[in-house]
C-alpha cells in the first residue's frame, strides 16, 4: 500500500521518493497526492502573505508576487508535466491533421505557437481568479485534488490512443474499484469544504471530464498521456472559475 502511494507521488510530483514505477493501485492515491500538492499551495500563499513585506495591497487584497509564486510553486514541484501534455494537447487537436499526423506533432518534443498561446492563457486565467478570491485554501486544495482524481476518472472512461507509452500503461490497469475509491475520497474532501455545493462541484467536473475523453477519441481514438495532463491542467482551472462563480 506504501508502495503504491509512493509510486504515485513519484509520478505525479518532483519528489525523489524511490523508482518511478507505475502500479495498479497507485491511481488510488492520485488524489491523495492532489490533496498534499494543495497544501503545499495553502502554506505557500500563508507565509507569502504572513510573513513577507508584500504581503497585502492598499485594499488588504493578496499581493499579485504571492499569486504568481503560488502557480510557480505548482509548476516546480509536478515538474511541468501536465502543462506540458496541454501544450502538445493543444499542439495536436487544434493542428487540422489526421489522427496519425495528430499524434506524431504530439510525440513532438517542439512546442508550436498555439500550445504557447494555449498556455499563456491557461496560466494568465488561473493568475487573475486567483487575484480575485481572498480566501484560497479551499480553491488551492480542491483545484489540486479533484484534477488529479479526474486523471483517474478519465483512465476508468478510456481507451488508450497509441500502442505504448505512459498513458497506455495507466490505462491497461484501469480498475472499477480503485476508481472508485479515488472518488469517493474526493468527493468527501469536496463536501467537507463545500458541503452541498461541493457535490455540484463533482458533477460538473465529471461531466466535463467524459466530454473532453468524448472529443479526444474523436480525434485520436483515444487518449494518451498528453491527454490526460490536459484533463488535469483544464479541470484545475475549471475549479477556479467555480470559486470564482459562486464567491
Amino acid at each position: 500500500m506504501f508502495n503504491d502511494f509512493l509510486s504515485a507521488l513519484s509520478f505525479l510530483t518532483i519528489l525523489p521518493v524511490g523508482k518511478r514505477e507505475i502500479r495498479r493501485n497507485s491511481l488510488i492515491y492520485f488524489p491523495v497526492v492532489g490533496l498534499l500538492i494543495g497544501i503545499l499551495l495553502v502554506l505557500v500563499n500563508f507565509f507569502l502573505t504572513k510573513f513577507f513585506p508584500f504581503k497585502v495591497n492598499l485594499q488588504g487584497e493578496p499581493s499579485s508576487i504571492a499569486n504568481l509564486s503560488i502557480l510557480l510553486i505548482l509548476i516546480l514541484i509536478t515538474g511541468g508535466l501536465h502543462i506540458d501534455g496541454f501544450a502538445d494537447t493543444v499542439d495536436g487537436f487544434f493542428s487540422g491533421k489526421n489522427r496519425d499526423e495528430i499524434l506524431g506533432i504530439m510525440d513532438d518534443p517542439r512546442i508550436g505557437t498555439r500550445a504557447v498561446v494555449a498556455v499563456f492563457f491557461l496560466l494568465l486565467f488561473q493568475f487573475l481568479i486567483l487575484e480575485k478570491l481572498k480566501f484560497k485554501y479551499q480553491p488551492l486544495i480542491l483545484m489540486a485534488t479533484i484534477s488529479r482524481s479526474a486523471m483517474v476518472l478519465a483512465i476508468l472512461l478510456a481507451e488508450p490512443a497509441k500502442n505504448q507509452g505512459v498513458g497506455r500503461i495507466f490505462l491497461e490497469m484501469k480498475d472499477y474499484s480503485v476508481a472508485l475509491i479515488a472518488g469517493l475520497f474526493t468527493l468527501g474532501i469536496t463536501i467537507f469544504f463545500l458541503q452541498f455545493k461541493g457535490v455540484l462541484l463533482i458533477l460538473i467536473t465529471a461531466i466535463l471530464v467524459y466530454l473532453m475523453v468524448k472529443y479526444s477519441n474523436k480525434k485520436i481514438g483515444g487518449i494518451t498521456g498528453d491527454v490526460l495532463g490536459a484533463i488535469n491542467e483544464i479541470i484545475q482551472l475549471c475549479v477556479l472559475f467555480f470559486f470564482l462563480f459562486f464567491s
